[in-house]
């Protein structure tokens, strides 16, 4: 048989009609975060923000000036309920107050400090900060 022959078989393979691809399954599925699911957070106020322990185990994870407020709140809500907020005019700063005497300061939408007024509560102290009656850092305001 020659290559001459065979030109009219290669059309017609060429031309046949081809089995749709098969779908391919994920490795991995992808699920929603379950707010349940995210750690509650033991809390230490530290010079340079605050320390996150989470409970199940790992090392303490900083939450330093800067990060934003919406996102602070929202992890420290899990740990302490809802925040009282609000805005100071002397001081001209957002705030996030908790029962247990802690107030995270924010400036345009930053974490700029923290004041506590209950020694005996229960946030913790960063290793080297001592606990007093009333402790601050960073921009905290104090009126």
């Amino acid at each position: 048989m020659t290559l001459r022959h065979l030109w009219p078989l290669l059309l017609l393979t060429a031309c046949s009609p081809e089995a749709p691809p098969k779908p391919v399954a994920p490795k991995t599925t992808v699920k929603a975060a379950d707010p349940d699911a995210l750690p509650v957070y033991r809390v230490a106020v530290a010079p340079d923000g605050l320390l996150l322990t989470d409970p199940r185990g790992g090392a303490a994870k900083p939450a330093d000036f800067g990060l934003r407020q919406s996102l602070l709140i929202a992890i420290l809500a899990r740990s302490f309920g809802p925040a009282d907020e609000g805005h100071d005019k002397v001081c001209a700063m957002d705030f996030a107050r908790w029962p247990n005497g802690l107030t995270l300061w924010f400036d345009g939408g930053d974490f700029v400090g923290w004041s506590t007024k209950d020694p005996a509560s229960a946030i913790g102290t960063a290793p080297g900060l001592d606990r007093g009656t009333e402790m601050k850092a960073g921009r905290a305001c104090v009126s």
